[in-house]
């Protein structure tokens, strides 16, 4: 009966809701913020990129740079995001995966808003290609 006394028990449920749908709260960092707001953008330039649409992963963030160029007569302002990915290659290949190298840039919404800014729209944000290099591809 001594031995009853030792077995681990709890007295607490879990319980699902009905709907089945469980609502969490991830941890993320100001990267993970950025990643997925720019993910689809990246999508389209990877597509470019093979030709077809690939299945990918983001590996790293290797360099962040806000760039401010006052020389002109209109001050600009972007950011300039360096990559690591891993981009899935096709079944049947010796190696799974490609590892590529993306520089892009993107222009953040101007800071002086007038009546046509639309505050909830981020489609004025101007995504460049600046650099893609394969580190290592699948031959």
């Amino acid at each position: 009966m001594s031995f009853l006394l030792f077995i681990p028990f709890s007295a607490t449920k879990a319980e699902v809701p009905p709907s089945g749908k469980i609502k969490k709260e991830l941890y993320s960092t100001p990267d993970d913020m950025m990643l997925d707001f720019i993910e689809p953008k990246v999508d389209q330039m990877i597509t470019k990129e093979y030709g077809e649409p690939m299945s990918w992963d983001w590996e790293k963030i290797t360099e962040v740079r806000h760039v401010l160029d006052h020389t002109g007569k209109v001050s600009k302002r972007w950011y300039e995001v360096t990559t690591i990915i891993k981009v899935f290659v096709p079944e049947g290949k010796e190696q799974d995966f490609n590892l590529d190298s993306m520089t892009f840039s993107f222009t953040p919404l101007q800071s002086k808003r007038d009546e046509n800014t639309k505050l909830n729209d981020l489609g004025d944000i101007n995504f460049k290609l600046l650099k893609y290099k394969h580190i290592l591809k699948q031959e």
